[in-house]
């Protein structure tokens, strides 16, 4: 029956590779589509890099497979792990709030200052969600002196925008802004 075949699968999240099950046949197809629970696995075992222009082939495959992802995991929350942060990003969720209030858990690499800017702007949006952040910084990014001129730009997130926020790993230079008293498990990188 579909009901065994739907545990079965949302069992099986290995890597990429395990989408082969869905090319078995038309049924199992169906079915691996209509199995949240696989594909809520899919989003904590992949890393999204949006690095370049969404202009390009590779970018756009990362991001229509996100999007997929979005529309595919609607009863488990989705735990992101991101390289890059992008305006065209942000825009995407912002015009897609159920996709936002789905996020439980987001790990962030960032690579250049820009790219604190929309994520800074998501999470002051709101992400009701959300209970653990991570952000890391490149260690070739161009944080630092630079960022210490921009910092003033910036005010701690209300806490109406992370409520559920318990755990926070990220930069010094960051975790002012991010701090609140809901976290648990803070940690400066």
């Amino acid at each position: 029956p579909a009901e065994t075949l739907s545990d079965i699968f949302a069992r099986s999240w290995h890597n990429r590779s395990s989408f082969r099950i869905a090319h078995v046949c038309r049924r199992w197809r169906l079915v691996v589509l209509r199995t949240s629970a696989f594909w809520g696995d899919v989003s904590d075992g992949e890393v999204f890099d949006l690095e370049g222009s969404y202009r390009t082939i590779p970018w756009r495959r990362q991001f229509e497979f996100m999007k997929a992802l979005f529309k595919l995991c609607t009863l488990r929350g989705l735990h992101l792990h991101l390289n890059h942060f992008s305006y065209h990003f942000f825009g995407y969720l912002t015009r897609h709030q159920e996709a936002t209030l789905r996020i439980v858990s987001l790990h962030v690499k960032l690579f250049r200052i820009r790219e604190f800017q929309p994520l800074y702007e998501l999470l002051k949006a709101g992400m009701p969600s959300l209970k653990k952040l991570e952000i890391v910084l490149d260690p070739m990014s161009d944080f630092g002196f630079p960022w210490l001129e921009d910092a003033k730009n910036y005010h701690p997130l209300p806490h109406s925008s992370l409520p559920r926020l318990h755990a926070l790993s990220t930069p010094q230079v960051i975790f002012p802004l991010l701090m609140r008293e809901s976290v648990e498990d803070a940690t400066l990188l």
